[in-house]
């Protein structure tokens, strides 16, 4: 039998049961908000407005365009702060899109060599006048890609030049109407528009060695406002 010591001694030294581990608290449900979706985009607004009777779309360009007459030019828009210095541009296709109603076949004829005699006379001049500043190259890729097309076309009949002459306003005249534009091809935006015409007053000479004098002399003015 134990001594009344040693069994308070034993019951000094037995070991004492943990305290019971308190209970994680319960977070609250955490709610996730799911984004809002975005918000419908209007559609965009068709660019509608013609000039020049009908012959300058400003759609083509895909934007409305301050035109502004300068020498040599019937109308330029040139984006604010473009450079051409450094940069590739590849030489597009000339459309022909006769625009005014009415036109004879000898009118869709002429336009179609004039999509073609254009750019022959003006590639060369171009490239000539950009020498050591941009590349203008008939093919391949390049930051900028120039655009064109005839937008008119009269050819009008003999009797009506002898009787009516330049008195009759251009329609008496032989004339051409076309657009030029440059277009960054990364962001397919218009960074230079142009619409001009030309009408062959001079009964001496012909449409064509007109264009050809204006395509030697149009780059030089060019470039001396993009460089």
């Amino acid at each position: 039998m134990l001594s009344p010591l040693l069994s308070c001694l034993l019951l000094v030294q037995a070991p004492q049961p943990a305290p019971p581990t308190p209970a994680a608290p319960v977070s609250a449900p955490v709610t996730v908000t799911p984004p809002a979706p975005p918000l419908p985009q209007p559609p965009p607004v068709p660019v509608t407005k013609v000039e020049d009777g009908g012959l300058l779309e400003h759609a083509y360009f895909g934007a409305v365009l301050p035109f502004t007459p300068r020498e040599g030019v019937d109308t330029l828009w040139i984006k604010d702060g473009l450079s051409l210095k450094g940069k590739r541009i590849t030489y597009g296709t000339w459309e022909t899109r006769i625009l005014k109603a009415g036109r004879q076949e000898r009118d869709l004829q002429r336009a179609a060599d004039l999509a073609r005699l254009i750019p022959d006379a003006l590639m060369p001049q171009l490239r000539a006048a950009f020498q050591g500043i941009a590349d203008w190259q008939l093919g391949g890729t390049g930051e900028y890609r120039f655009e064109a097309r005839i937008v008119d076309a009269n050819v009008p009949n003999q009797a009506s030049k002898l009787v009516f002459g330049w008195l009759g306003g251009k329609d008496n005249l032989e004339n051409v109407t076309w657009d030029m534009k440059l277009v960054d091809v990364a962001t397919g935006e218009t960074v230079l528009a142009f619409h001009h015409r030309m009408v062959k007053v001079n009964t001496l000479g012909s449409l064509d060695s007109s264009l050809r004098t204006w395509a030697e002399a149009f780059p030089k003015r060019l470039v001396a406002l993009v460089r």
